[in-house]
């Protein structure tokens, strides 16, 4: 891949191809992650990937795995358990709607996408609520992985995370100052979606979030979010 990068190191997060919502396995990529993947392949020479000053790093999934291999074919890919994602199921178990069994992943096949992101996020709400609870570990793993990806990355040169929603709106929360909008920023991301950091004296800062130009370029009904 041919491209310059800036003076400025960056860090691109990257949000997984569609994976198989309501398959046994989840974690399978599905078809149409072939095209998704294709149109990042083809837009990446924009955002300044070239031969040099490349990190790439991935979450331990499959899904997280194969994307980067697929999308960044030339470049070496290093797995980081820390972008890892959150246990929906373990969330679901703990803060879910009591009068409803949706204690897995397994039970999204008896909801559809739109009801099962409902149930979903009102259980993140009071996961995020909860001092007790698991989120303030989660928060700090991933806020950890983008500072090891930080410091790893040279000057000028651009980092690459290959992750899931909820690493990177825990991510940009962070940066953000503000853990409540964890909810708004994990439904709203395209698989493939990119969001971009810049590495500055101070730490990171959020530059824009969940980029989809290259689906909407390539073909509009390549968006998806789950």
């Amino acid at each position: 891949m041919a491209g310059c990068l800036a003076d400025v190191p960056s860090i691109l997060l990257v949000r997984h191809a569609q994976a198989s919502y309501g398959a046994a396995d989840y974690d399978e990529l599905s078809q149409l992650s072939t095209f998704q993947n294709r149109a990042l392949h083809a837009y990446l020479p924009t955002r300044g990937i070239n031969g040099g000053g490349v990190v790439i790093v991935s979450g331990p999934r499959r899904r997280h795995v194969e994307t980067a291999e697929r999308v960044c074919p030339d470049f070496p890919v290093e797995v980081d358990a820390d972008w890892d994602e959150y246990s929906i199921g373990d969330v679901l178990a703990e803060y879910g709607s009591p009068d409803a069994d949706r204690a897995s992943l397994d039970a999204e096949t008896e909801l559809s996408s739109r009801e099962f992101q409902n149930v979903l996020d009102d259980a993140l709400v009071k996961w995020i609520a909860d001092p007790s609870g698991t989120w303030p570990q989660f928060a700090l793993r991933t806020r950890t992985a983008l500072a090891t990806l930080a410091a790893a990355v040279p000057s000028g040169g651009l980092g690459m995370a290959f992750t899931s929603a909820g690493p990177i709106a825990s991510v940009a929360a962070g940066l953000l100052g503000a853990d409540s909008t964890f909810v708004p920023l994990n439904r709203v991301q395209v698989n493939t979606g990119v969001t971009k950091l810049v590495i500055g004296r101070s730490g990171s800062s959020l530059v824009s979030f969940n980029d989809h130009t290259h689906l909407e370029i390539m073909n509009p009904s390549l968006i998806t979010y789950r």
